[in-house]
């Protein structure tokens, strides 16, 4: 009896032992889920790409993002859950750890700096320039006197160097007058954002006007985390799937799938001096 009492305490004991190093396993490993440093990175966006105007395509670009962002998972060996959020909900979220990373067309500067990290840009939307189908930049370039249109209240920032002495700004209220305007020689070339500008190029006006330059900032969709490790490690990996996706096709065949316009066209770029022509209206 004393026998198989002594054996009995010692099979407790072997089970407490047993369950308390169980415990332990299972903690650690909710910890890691929990914090999402290596499992799933959760990367939210507004689903209506505010305050981006996409022309009805916003189901488009909802569709073009989730194929790249499983692209670039794959690629670089992670794994994410997509959420969807409202846009005043976004940046709010990712400071509060309750997502670990948001698609946004915040820039990267000095405000966010000290606590957010940005990605190379997923989609630029800055301003090009728009010019006739029978201009090019050298036209531009070569004459003086040339007048450019933009829009009033905005602000642009325009490439000045010591080759445009004479460029003259012209604000706009209604940016399809500045188009018509151009048709008729009454302006020479026009500052506009690039999704309305290849709208415009390749819808009503194409073989009229044409996209003459890349965007002329950094503005764009990018994904951005906080400034910390996990943040760090998930911009690493998605700058380096990005490039690669960009230099193998990829990212190309996707714009094609989903019928979104590249705005990165690789064009001739105005020549840039240390002189800037800026206009705020």
């Amino acid at each position: 009896m004393k026998k198989l009492f002594k054996l009995t305490k010692f099979r407790i004991a072997l089970l407490v032992i047993l369950i308390a190093i169980v415990s332990i396993v299972i903690f650690r490993a909710c910890s890691d889920n929990a914090i999402g440093r290596v499992l799933v990175y959760r990367i939210a966006r507004d689903p209506t790409w505010y305050p981006l105007n996409l022309y009805g395509r916003d189901v488009n670009m909802t569709a073009f993002t989730n194929e790249l962002l499983l692209e670039i998972a794959r690629d670089q060996n992670f794994r994410m859950e997509l959420l969807q959020a409202g846009h005043a909900s976004l940046l709010p979220g990712l400071e509060g750890g309750k997502i670990d990373g948001i698609l946004t067309t915040l820039l990267p500067v000095a405000k966010y700096k000290r606590q957010l990290l940005f990605s190379e840009p997923i989609y630029l939307v800055g301003p090009v320039l728009l010019l006739r189908m029978d201009e090019d930049l050298k036209g531009l370039q070569g004459k003086k006197g040339r007048i450019i249109a933009v829009k009033r209240g905005g602000v642009t920032v325009i490439d000045s160097p010591e080759d445009y002495p004479n460029l003259q700004i012209r604000p706009y209220d209604n940016m399809l007058t500045a188009l018509e305007d151009m048709l008729k020689n009454k302006v020479d070339a026009i500052v506009m954002d690039a999704i309305p500008a290849h709208v415009h190029a390749h819808g009503f006006y194409q073989r009229k006007i044409k996209v003459a330059t890349d965007p002329l900032t950094s503005d764009g969709l990018r994904l951005v985390s906080r400034f910390d490790n996990p943040g760090e490690n998930l911009i690493e990996k998605f700058n380096k799937g990005l490039n690669k996706i960009i230099e193998d096709g990829t990212y190309q065949k996707l714009l094609d799938k989903w019928g979104l316009i590249n705005t990165h066209l690789q064009t001739e770029k105005l020549e840039v001096e240390e002189g800037k022509l800026q206009y705020k209206g």
